[in-house]
């Protein structure tokens, strides 16, 4: 079991829990930083290898997944597109309260879901 499996099975038993049947969790990944990884002021822009699998799982699973970013929701849709995921996630303001996230992903201490996970720009 990874520690994303761990962070997975305690958000969903807390949704099991409170409606006694699976659902769908709403989890955000923000993009700079946390998808796309930024080196030299923006010159050198490359994708997270080690944390896309988790996207993918959680889209597998039959979860909503959105992308959003600070730097707007055209910004978000483009690197969707340049990965070739925008038919599995959505795109939403970063932040927004239109859809209550259960799980959220961020290189940055953010309380923007029930569950925040702080994802280190400095890691190899």
């Amino acid at each position: 079991m990874t520690q994303y499996d761990s962070i997975y099975n305690e958000v969903r038993i807390k949704e099991e829990n409170r409606r006694n049947t699976p659902v769908p969790i709403n989890v955000a990944f923000d993009i700079d930083d946390t998808l796309y990884r930024v080196h030299e002021a923006g010159k050198c822009q490359v994708p997270d290898f080690k944390l896309m699998p988790l996207l993918f799982w959680f889209v597998e699973n039959g979860d909503n997944v959105y992308l959003w970013s600070a730097g707007g929701c055209d910004y978000a849709l483009m690197i969707a597109m340049k990965f070739g995921i925008e038919q599995q996630v959505k795109i939403l303001r970063k932040g927004s309260t239109e859809v209550k996230m259960d799980l959220v992903f961020d290189d940055e201490a953010v309380q923007l879901g029930k569950t925040n996970v702080k994802i280190d720009r400095n890691r190899h």
